[in-house]
């Protein structure tokens, strides 16, 4: 059957089918994608963001493939083929892999974008990783910037044809243009369905500075490396985007760490005997907040915002649940606290100070580790990545799950587990995605993990495998004289819209309505508009937007329509305020022959949200067709 059906994907991907050969991969397709059950999903992590229930991609169907997305800064350390299969495992039955690799030094020249490996450190990475899949897999497309490396494998003997490869790329390293950091851009398209891949190594270090640097690199990264159709960003367009890397977000510990290990292991219920904390930790004072001599604002690497500290106390007992008892002797003055710095970047408090600070919570930290789950998910809390996804202030769209392993930097070279007191432990190196409305329920997480037995580096490399039911053709109705289907938006509104233009210019914005379709050909070539309304951050537009619809009702299900928001600018080039994407099969869920639905939709550039639209889609077949 299988062979089958793989012959009849190629037909109609070469456009030969009649209506019976498109039927019977049709209703394969739909027999294909049944609901995992408990039992077969063995409890591991779902993917978050996704009201429909995941489906089960049958590998062994030209339709269902399995990807596997791996990360893994090396230190600028030789990559270990002997240690490769605890994260990478050629055996795995993967139809597409991609490999992400930070501080892989590969020679003096790589830095521009070269590919040369060093005589006197072995072979390449991409050698190394080569010999490690064996003939089975292929490099379907590396690209590499400074110590950055992006390398794509696909099976030898692949389900489906894989075409339209594109690669790009975007600095944020210093002055926003050295190569050091950035992000590394593949895509392609595998059948139908259209992957893309961004490998990201985003700016180090703690600290609140630090970390809005990182959240403005992600949305730099987006917006500057442009594949595919150049108006939208990555994740607007493919079916499904992962954004993937050292992404070097930390654990903020931000709040005072007045409490100690018995405190937080009785509020776990794990008993406070047995867990001590380390040198430091005496309980010989009571919290007394913090001295006047260090009042002030800013940011520090390794210290955290000064509060009152009765509502320090308030504060991290509710987020938490914890209860506060005693502290460190003497740090507790500093704990919590964030210096005053000048416009040099000193700082006033000193350097002794400081690094009380950062013991006592690294300290915190290791203890909350040493506890198990329980403790690992109080950590969690303050991972930097979990709350900017939660507050919607980055990489809108994306989706992730809670780390089950442990932190993956700092770690100590040559040992499995254990930390570098430099750094708090934190989940460095992380695995997200997304996907196009029509194509999520298709993704399904089946596996998000970290090879704690990999030495070699302070970071431990991690791997995501998924199971994906690619998507059926979107074939073109014959031409003719009459349309068959057409997509009708009326009562469309915006709401919450950034300010776009200056004062001079009024202080709002100028927005319009950009209607595209995606697959491209599935729509106009030129987009249809609605009118400007001047000077509005909370627009409605009056008149409906409707487009025609070039393909055949029974695979207009696989076409989405995207919404793109823009402001008109007088000599210059309209700017995108914001997109978002509506799915036909949403539409085709209802009954007769004009389907519709309400829709209510946030907006989002480059990752941040900018404001809502709502409206009524309406699909209309032509009664030619029915």
């Amino acid at each position: 059957m299988a062979s089958a059906l793989a012959v009849l994907a190629d037909k109609v991907l070469a456009g030969i089918i009649t209506q019976e050969e498109h039927d019977a991969i049709l209703e394969a397709h739909v027999l294909s994608t049944r609901p995992i059950t408990e039992q077969e999903d063995g409890g591991g992590p779902r993917v978050q963001g996704s009201a429909a229930a995941p489906l089960n991609a049958d590998t062994t169907s030209p339709l269902g493939i399995k990807l596997c997305v791996a990360t893994f800064n090396l230190g600028n350390a030789p990559l270990d083929a002997a240690t490769l299969h605890l994260w990478l495992d050629p055996g795995a039955g993967y139809d597409v892999v991609a490999v992400g690799l930070q501080e892989s030094w590969t020679g003096a020249f790589a830095s521009f974008g070269g590919s040369a490996a060093d005589p006197t450190r072995g072979d390449s990475v991409t050698t190394v990783l080569e010999r490690h899949l064996g003939p089975k897999y292929t490099k379907l497309v590396e690209t590499s910037r400074g110590e950055m490396r992006l390398i794509l494998f696909t099976h030898a003997t692949p389900k489906q044809p894989v075409h339209s490869v594109e690669v790009s790329a975007e600095n944020t390293g210093a002055l926003g243009i050295a190569p050091n950091k950035g992000g590394l851009v593949a895509r392609c398209v595998f059948g139908a369905t259209s992957l893309c891949f961004i490998a990201c190594h985003l700016q180090a270090h703690e600290g609140s500075r630090n970390c809005a640097a990182r959240n403005k690199s992600c949305e730099e990264i987006l917006s500057g490396a442009r594949v595919g159709k150049r108006l939208l960003d990555a994740s607007a367009q493919h079916h499904h985007t992962f954004f993937f890397g050292d992404l070097n977000y930390r654990v903020d510990l931000a709040l005072p760490m007045d409490y100690s290990a018995g405190s937080v292991a009785g509020e776990l219920g794990l008993g406070g005997e047995g867990h001590g904390v380390g040198p430091g930790w005496t309980g010989d004072e009571d919290f007394e907040g913090p001295p006047s001599s260090l009042e002030g604002s800013g940011d520090g690497d390794q210290t955290a915002a000064a509060v009152d500290s009765d509502a320090a106390v308030s504060n991290q007992a509710s987020h938490s649940g914890m209860q506060p008892t005693r502290t460190i002797s003497g740090a507790s003055r500093i704990v919590g606290m964030q210096p005053t710095w000048t416009s040099m970047g000193a700082s006033r408090m000193d350097t002794g100070a400081q690094e009380l600070a950062h013991q006592a919570k690294f300290e915190l930290a290791t203890t909350l580790l040493s506890l198990g789950s329980g403790g690992r998910q109080r950590l969690l809390a303050h991972d930097e990545l979990l709350q900017a996804l939660s507050e919607q202030a980055i990489l809108g769209r994306f989706n992730t799950v809670a780390p089950q392993f442990l932190p993956t930097f700092k770690v100590l070279k040559g040992a499995v587990d254990g930390y570098n007191a430099k750094r708090i432990p934190s989940w460095c190196d992380r695995v997200l995605w997304c996907s196009l409305p029509g194509a999520a329920p298709a993704l399904h997480l089946t596996d998000y993990s970290a090879a704690s037995e990999v030495t070699s580096s302070d970071h431990k490399p991690v791997s995501a495998t998924f199971r994906l039911q690619t998507a059926l053709p979107v074939l073109v109705a014959p031409l003719c004289n009459d349309i068959t289907t057409t997509v009708l938006l009326t009562d469309l509104a915006a709401r919450d819209l950034p300010i776009m233009d200056g004062v001079l210019q009024g202080g709002k914005a100028d927005p319009y309505i950009e209607l595209h379709v995606l697959p491209p050909f599935a729509g106009p070539l030129i987009p249809v508009r609605t009118p400007v309304i001047p000077k509005d951050l909370n627009p409605r537009w009056g008149s409906p937007l409707i487009a025609p619809i070039f393909a055949t009702p029974r695979t207009a299900a696989g076409v989405h329509v995207v919404l793109c928001v823009k402001d008109r600018d007088v000599g210059s080039t309209d700017d995108v305020i914001g997109t978002t994407s509506l799915s036909l099969s949403r539409a085709m869920e209802e009954p007769g022959f004009r389907k519709r639905y309400d829709f209510d939709e946030p907006l989002f550039h480059n990752g941040v949200l900018h404001g809502s639209i709502s409206g009524t889609l309406e699909f209309i077949i032509s009664e030619a067709v029915r």
